[in-house]
């Protein structure tokens, strides 16, 4: 009974966490959408915190790379605050 009630707790944990990240992608992508860009690329950042200064358990932060007019930008987001995400969008180069 204890192997079991372990396996559907890795199995739920599992699922949550894939669900959390899907829905973080989209909320990514629909932000860079909205901005008239297209994302290239997201990445999750376990240890590193990038532009934010403080980072507590339960947060999440993605580094992005998107394009608005042909220009390649970088750009920050940390979820899991009290009043939603925190973005820290900033151009990143020329393409």
């Amino acid at each position: 009974m204890e192997a079991l009630m372990i396996v559907l707790f890795v199995i739920s944990t599992v699922t949550i966490s894939y669900i959390q990240s899907r829905n973080h992608r989209y909320k990514i992508i629909k932000q860079i959408d909205g901005m008239g860009g297209k994302v290239l690329f997201i990445e999750r950042k376990r240890f590193d915190t990038g532009p934010f200064l403080l980072f507590r358990r339960g947060r999440s932060i993605y580094k992005i790379k998107y394009s608005i007019e042909d220009e390649i930008k970088e750009g920050w987001v940390k979820f899991g605050d009290l009043f939603g995400p925190e973005w820290r969008l900033e151009e990143f180069g020329k393409h």
